[in-house]
């Protein structure tokens, strides 16, 4: 398996990470085939124009064997459990990495939390010590590279339908709105965006459309994407809910 697809200056595995300023992070959750990576990629194009700036990019765009990893996962070759531990320590080759450290803006293709709290939902095979040691992972990364935890108040949360902003509307709204501001010193938070889809015809459309052998095979019609989509949904409430009643 590969660490990566494109080259990151390494840095040793136990340097520490003594960051002189707070990093701000933008997150991209959500469902399949609702635009997390293209948008990912303007904001980080825009972003780099006035600063350093890194794109911490999910298994599938950052190790070339990613596809097989999730065909491994689909056929029963590997477990979910092994297939999350995968997808958290792709992350960390990619934090472990100059680039991470000299970046002053981070952008995520989903948060590491997901791996678990959305991809291991319902996941009745995995027993309470894997979810266990699948937690402890991800709170080792994000007090390790200083990684905000979406339950902070700290971390602003907004929802974008994906259905009817083609993707130029999408990028504009996003830079206009809220990256802006960010790059002027005008406001000093994190923002976690859910993506979604509510036209589920449009973003099966896109999953045919962007042809992955392994998601056409699993997502054979546009109704099996529905258990997924309402996962980030009740994800996205969840934490929505939380953070009221902590006011």
């Amino acid at each position: 398996m590969s660490n990566n697809s494109s080259p990151v200056n390494k840095i040793p595995a136990k340097q520490p990470y003594p960051y002189q300023f707070r990093k701000q992070h933008i997150f991209l959750g959500g469902s399949i085939a609702t635009g997390k990576s293209t948008l990912g990629s303007a904001i980080y194009n825009y972003i780099s124009n006035y600063t350093e700036v890194i794109f911490i990019r999910e298994y599938i765009d950052y190790d070339p064997f990613g596809e097989e990893m999730l065909k491994k996962l689909f056929n029963n070759a590997i477990t979910n459990y092994e297939f999350q531990k995968y997808i958290l320590q792709c992350y960390e080759d990619q934090l472990n990495s100059l680039d991470y450290e000299e970046a002053d803006f981070v952008i995520w293709d989903r948060h590491p939390t997901e791996s678990l709290e959305i991809f291991c939902n319902d996941d009745k095979m995995l027993t309470n010590e894997q979810k266990e040691r699948l937690k402890i992972q991800i709170e080792y990364l994000c007090k390790r590279y200083q990684i905000p935890s979406i339950t902070k108040n700290t971390v602003n949360m907004i929802k974008l339908d994906t259905s009817y902003l083609d993707i130029i509307e999408l990028e504009q709204l996003v830079l206009s709105d809220y990256i802006c501001s960010l790059l002027l010193g005008e406001i000093d938070t994190d923002y976690y965006f859910l993506l979604y889809c509510s036209n589920i015809d449009i973003q099966f459309k896109r999953l045919l459309n962007r042809n992955r052998q392994s998601e056409t095979s699993r997502y054979k019609y546009k109704e099996h994407l529905l258990p997924l989509n309402n996962t980030y949904m009740n994800f996205f409430i969840k934490q929505q809910t939380s953070k009221s009643t902590s006011n």
